[in-house]
């Protein structure tokens, strides 16, 4: 058995609390809350010396964390004391699970951070989508239409994907001709 310490730096005006970024970032979810860092130079000052030879540790870059299992010989106080002075070396937050416990209520509230963000990140997708699309690009309007057929980003609306899915056609996109044809079968 072993700890997944995770380390990251906070973002200015961060609002999570630790433990939710911890499970945000522990299921490999990106985070606003967490900012880009030099994960090179603290995996080197992780395997600086015999540190990495003495204690099991294995480092895994994650975007914009470092996770750090520390196995069953590594969960000795002096390896936990060099993980919080790399992390004040490099201005990062360490999450240590054994030192505060992750609850339920840390592990749902990251799950709706991520499906939050999830559902921002589409319907930003499809604002994208509307500009190119609007400006004439074929491929964003068949890409707007599957949005509207799916419901993805936004209300789902089979009348506004077949307009997408006509203009494209129209421009000789062959992807949005299968699609408004596939749409005119479920109808």
């Amino acid at each position: 058995m072993s700890d997944l310490v995770l380390l990251w730096r906070s973002r200015a005006g961060a609002a999570l609390p630790p433990a939710v970024v911890y499970c945000v970032l522990a299921e490999g979810d990106p985070c606003d809350d967490a900012e880009p860092f030099d994960t090179a130079a603290v995996a080197a000052d992780l395997r600086r010396g015999d540190a990495s030879s003495r204690h099991e540790i294995t480092v895994v870059v994650e975007g914009v964390g470092l996770a750090v299992a520390v196995g069953e010989a590594g969960g000795s106080t002096p390896l936990r004391s060099l993980l919080a002075e790399i992390a004040a070396k490099h201005g990062l937050v360490l999450f240590d699970p054994s030192a505060r416990e992750v609850t339920e209520d840390d592990v749902d509230a990251a799950a709706e951070y991520s499906q939050m963000r999830d559902h921002s990140a589409r319907k930003a997708r499809v604002v994208q989508f509307e500009k190119a699309a609007l400006a004439g690009d074929a491929d964003a309007m068949n890409d707007l239409g599957n949005a509207y057929s799916f419901g993805d980003g936004v209300r789902e609306d089979a009348g506004t994907a077949a307009d997408w899915y006509a203009r494209a056609a129209a421009l000789g996109h062959a992807g949005a001709i299968q699609n408004l044809a596939e749409l005119a079968r479920k109808a």
